[in-house]
């Protein structure tokens, strides 16, 4: 019993220290729970496109939408059941890959998220391949990152100015 409240105490000390860490910056990187953050993936995507200036990301969908549900599965290979938060600003006007993508797993496993949208990155270059090519280098300078509790994704000219601003925005 002992041991068990020791091993508890050790545990809940690491836990503590997991949630703690706050953004990480750079390509895919070491798990992050970061749970002090208290927006939603809409309250981001919201302020990021007011503040962006970019204005290839001007097609917004939100997780508690129909069109976010029913596209889940298609865009990043994972069921919305698995999701507790997302959404996505994106370019509507066709012809571009410019995407923000922002998403939280309901078990906290940014891991498995930050997998599901590198995944999409190899996808979206398949995709422009035979379709147009001249946005393959900037689907290959994509960025995925875990910050606040989330998984993101930007596939932009902007990347590191929109990475940038979303660790502003969340911390």
């Amino acid at each position: 019993m002992k041991k068990t409240r020791e091993f508890l105490a050790v545990f809940a000390v690491l836990i503590y220290i997991v949630f703690s860490v706050g953004c990480n910056g750079g390509a895919v990187e070491s798990e992050s729970f970061g749970e002090t953050n208290t927006l939603s993936a809409k309250e981001i995507i919201q302020k990021l496109a007011d503040e962006s200036g970019d204005n290839n990301l001007n097609t917004l969908a939100f997780f508690d939408e129909d069109i976010f549900k029913n596209n889940c599965e298609k865009l990043y290979g994972i069921s919305y059941e698995v999701l507790s938060d997302g959404g996505i600003v994106f370019a509507g006007s066709g012809g571009l890959a410019d995407e923000v993508t922002i998403l939280k797993a309901k078990d906290g496993n940014i891991k498995k998220l930050t997998s599901m949208l590198e995944s999409r990155i190899e996808r979206r270059i398949s995709d422009f391949t035979g379709y147009k090519p001249t946005e393959i280098s900037k689907i290959e300078k994509a960025v995925v990152f875990e910050c606040g509790g989330f998984a993101i994704l930007i596939i932009s000219d902007n990347g590191e100015i929109l990475k940038h601003q979303i660790e502003e925005i969340i911390s």
